[in-house]
This record gives C-alpha cells, structure tokens and sequence, in this order.
C-alpha cells in the first residue's frame, strides 16, 4: 500500500472546517480515500477539542466513517484511548487502542457485531490480526504486506495510518528518551 497525503502539514494538523479529500492510498482492491470534515455530533465541546468526522472510501463506496475522532496525531491518539465510534460498512464500530509497558497488552482493536481487527506489536513491526488471532497483515519496515486482502482491514489499515496509531505500538519509556 502507498500512501499519500492531499494537503499540507499546517492543514493535516489544523482541524477540518468542511469535508474535504486530505488523503489517499493504493490498494489491491483500489483506491482509498480519507474524507476529514466537521463532527456531526458532540457539540460545543467536540468543537472545541477538535473533533471530526472521518470517511473513508475504498474503490468509491464508503467503508468507515468515524463519527468522533480528531485531528491526526496527538489529538487522535487521545480520541481512540477513550473509543472513537462509527460504522464498518454500515454496522456499527467502536476503536479503541491502549499503550502500556507490556508488549502483550498494547494494542488498538476495530469491534463490530460480527468481529474485530486488532492490531499489535512484533518485534520492530505491527501485525494485524482477526478476533480468531489469525494474521491478517503485517508491517515490516514501513511497508504493509497483506496476508488477507479484505476491505475491511484495508480501511482499519489506513485509519491506523493516517491517524498516527503506531503510537500505541510503542513503550511508554520511549517518551523519556
């Protein structure tokens, strides 16, 4: 997969005052695309957080939208630790993510009715497995090799991406060095 952003640095870290494509990638199954906009939902508050609504769309057909996130980066990473909620091609999906000392126990995971996708630390990559702990896909070196081309993973796979969730993959102790 490559990805690829649509607008500047300044405005991928500002938040989105209307929708708008911010960024893109190639897939086996097409092209994806992060529409960022305004929340919807959560008021004045989620105004003043930065909160946004994400959708992302594989080959043109919407596959996730994401009610509550926020700005990549920081502000996102701080969203999924409390869950981020929205649809997975129109069933509803809750993400959440956990950074901890134990290897074992950090992770973020996509839950719907009839699953989840959950990422988590190997070594110096990231696997992507299903709710059964079968591997789904793994990133090596920076590089995404897809074991299981589904478009479900493919847009859990991009939310990661785009929305700086690694952090999650990382130990606590890095911030100290």
């Amino acid at each position: 997969m490559k990805f690829e952003r649509h607008v500047g640095f300044g405005e991928w870290q500002s938040p989105a005052k209307e929708r708008k494509r911010c960024a893109s990638a190639q897939t086996a199954l097409g092209e994806a695309v992060l529409l960022r906009g305004r929340a919807t939902q959560g008021g004045v508050e989620a105004q003043w957080d930065g909160w946004e609504e994400w959708v992302i769309t594989l080959a043109g057909v919407e596959l996730i939208v994401l009610r509550d996130i926020a700005v990549p980066g920081l502000a996102a990473r701080r969203r999924i630790s409390k869950a981020v909620h929205g649809t997975l091609r129109g069933a509803e999906l809750k993400v959440s993510g956990r950074r901890t000392f134990r290897p074992g126990s950090r992770y973020v995971v996509f839950e719907t009715p009839g699953g989840s996708i959950s990422f988590r630390p190997q070594g110096l990559g990231v696997r992507v497995l299903d709710g059964q702990e079968n591997l789904l896909s793994h990133r090596v070196s920076g590089q995404w090799q897809e074991t299981v081309s589904s478009g479900d993973v493919i847009g859990a796979i991009c939310v990661f991406e785009w929305g700086g969730l690694d952090h999650f993959m990382d130990s606590p102790l890095m911030t100290l060095l």
